[in-house]
């Protein structure tokens, strides 16, 4: 039986976005969705007050591991929601394996707090 044809891989995606950090940290907007994992497809993910991840995912191969890949990477971009540009992910800036979690958070717009969690998952049919 293929890899394939038993599983598929997901991607967890968080946008947690506070306003007012200055003041004790008001949360304002979050999102927790769950994508399929369609690699070298754009897809795009929006919270209500429109901070959106623009990204596209590729499989990798892993040097170290025989099989299908676990390697995991993502390209994209995280822009507020007046447009500006929080964070650009290129090639090769954010690689890793199913099941690791990232997190990161951005606090360069005054006032403000980002924060992007991502995780790529293995899921049984």
């Amino acid at each position: 039986m293929s890899f394939n044809a038993l599983s598929f891989v997901t991607l967890d995606i968080g946008i947690i976005h506070k306003k007012g950090i200055d003041k004790g940290l008001v949360l304002d907007a979050e999102l927790y969705t769950r994508e399929d994992f369609r690699p070298e497809h754009r897809k795009i993910v929006t919270t209500n007050d429109g901070i959106r991840f623009e990204f596209v995912s590729h499989l990798l191969p892993d040097p170290q591991e025989t099989g299908p890949s676990v390697l995991v990477e993502i390209e994209g971009l995280l822009i507020h929601s007046d447009g500006r540009l929080i964070k650009k992910f290129q090639r090769g800036d954010l690689i890793f394996k199913l099941g690791e979690e990232k997190s990161f958070e951005f606090s360069q717009i005054e006032g403000q707090l980002i924060k992007l969690e991502l995780k790529a998952d293995l899921q049984k049919l």
